[in-house]
């Protein structure tokens, strides 16, 4: 129960971390959305997207979507957000910023207790999905 303690301590923090590469898209530093708010969102239109899809026969596994969606940002905690604007313009910067997430995602995923492993599971599908 400890684990959750902290994990829950850590996740308030996306509430705090604003997007900050969608600053070279012309979107004023007051008008960003944080991390919280942006995970949110993109579960909210994946969870309705992945059931549209399930329902015309696809085989998706909603609640992977839905797990995917709400951690897919999580390790740009500790090293803010590369958005795909400053990505094209500098590609070495996001190939520097992935392995960085990727490192950051590893340590936090001790902070998921017991289901480290599905977190870590998670991973590589947010990194470079390979499955529906």
């Amino acid at each position: 129960m400890k684990h959750l303690t902290n994990l829950f301590k850590i996740l308030e923090l996306t509430r705090s971390m604003p997007q900050y590469g969608y600053v070279l898209g012309g979107i004023q530093q007051d008008e960003l959305s944080n991390i919280a708010e942006h995970q949110y969102l993109v579960t909210l239109f994946a969870w309705q997207m992945a059931r549209n899809l399930h329902s015309k026969g696809a085989k998706i596994d909603i609640l992977k979507v839905i797990e995917i969606s709400l951690v897919h940002d999580i390790g740009e905690l500790f090293g803010g957000d590369i958005a795909m604007l400053y990505g094209k313009v500098n590609p070495k910067a996001k190939e520097h910023a992935k392995a960085f997430e990727y490192e950051n995602q590893k340590f936090l995923a001790k902070f998921f207790g017991s289901e480290k492993a599905n977190f870590e599971a998670l991973i590589p599908e947010i990194t470079d999905a390979q499955s529906d």
